[in-house]
């Protein structure tokens, strides 16, 4: 772009420049040839005085001529001059033209270029992956920017340490892009369907209402984690209430009496609910999960039961509103699901 600019503004002065000259020169050769015309016409007519009459005297007829013959000269110089002017302008206004054609392309193009980015910034999808096939993403959702990264290659590109689950994935998207994250960003496994998720992922991403709640659970059919509960969940209830204030006290307050929303860790949350922290929170919570020594399902399970509260929600949090309020529209999906299509 600064090429074509400064391209054009040489060929915009040059030719300015020339218009100038070529101006000048048209007046003079039009001065020119109304005096090779005048003297023309007073050269024959001294011919005839000459040769007839005998009325002018050699020198003085000798110079008339040498003028008319000088002025004459001068103007065939004039005009050969100015009709390589008007060859130069004629090839410079082409040559702008081309420009001003290709700066439209340019523009286009550009323009194309921050819609496109605009549009990547408006969403993407971040993945967590450990030795699954994630070309799902390309097959339903090309469109939509992604992130994978993988726990389980060594030399994979965006390699991650095993740890913490999921949520070391996420959490170091959140940190590495703190200051440019997209409006909307869904934080999803590798694998498009599981026991906890029957429902295609790609499919769902597909239907996905971005942006419409702030924190939305990306968990179909919905299914929700409850603690403390008698038989379930005993072990993982205890490493929150002996973890909850090293790891979050100072940011979310007191360990809650009880937990439940929906499970397993695949949400979609909205950027200003994520800069609701700061930046020093995210890298606090990312060094723990890599300093400490809790198991990785521990340290994973740990953050899956409290993303609703990092973003913005109580501990008790399972709101009464249909799937298909953020995914399918839904006529579609309570027939797909009869069960949760009902009110």
């Amino acid at each position: 772009m600064r090429r074509y600019f400064l391209n054009i503004l040489s060929i915009s002065i040059f030719l300015f420049t020339l218009l100038g000259l070529y101006s000048i020169k048209k007046e003079q050769e039009k001065e020119l040839l109304a005096e090779v015309i005048k003297l023309k016409n007073k050269f024959e007519q001294s011919e005839i005085d000459h040769l007839n009459v005998n009325l002018l005297q050699e020198d003085q007829f000798n110079q008339l001529s040498d003028h008319y013959n000088k002025v004459l000269q001068e103007f065939i110089e004039i005009k050969t001059e100015n009709l390589v002017l008007e060859k130069t302008k004629q090839s410079l206004e082409k040559s702008k033209f081309r420009l001003e054609e290709d700066n439209q392309v340019m523009k286009k193009n550009l323009t194309d270029f921050i819609a496109k980015e605009a549009k990547r910034k408006e969403k993407q999808i971040v993945v967590s992956t450990y030795n699954e096939d994630v070309s799902w993403l390309n097959i339903y959702v090309p469109d939509i920017p992604s992130l994978v990264y993988t726990r389980d290659v060594e030399f994979a590109k965006n390699n991650l340490r095993n740890i913490g689950n999921e949520a070391y994935a996420y959490l170091n998207f959140i940190v590495n892009n703190y200051y440019s994250l997209p409006s909307s960003i869904a934080f999803v496994h590798g694998h498009p369907t599981s026991w906890h998720f029957t429902e295609h992922m790609g499919i769902v991403l597909q239907k996905f209402k971005w942006g419409k709640y702030p924190y939305t659970p990306l968990t179909i059919p919905q299914k929700i984690f409850r603690m403390p509960e008698p038989d379930r969940n005993i072990e993982e209830w205890e490493i929150v209430n002996q973890y909850w204030p090293e790891v979050f006290e100072d940011f979310l307050g007191p360990p809650p009496a009880r937990l439940e929303s929906y499970c397993c860790g695949q949400f979609a949350v909205t950027k200003e609910r994520i800069l609701k922290h700061p930046l020093a929170t995210y890298v606090y919570w990312k060094t723990f999960l890599e300093k400490t020594r809790m198991d990785s399902y521990y340290s994973g399970r740990l953050f899956e039961y409290t993303w609703h509260i990092i973003f913005g929600h109580t501990p008790v949090w399972v709101p009464d509103f249909k799937v298909c309020n953020y995914t399918y529209d839904c006529e579609t999906f309570a027939n797909k699901h009869p069960e949760e299509g009902e009110e």
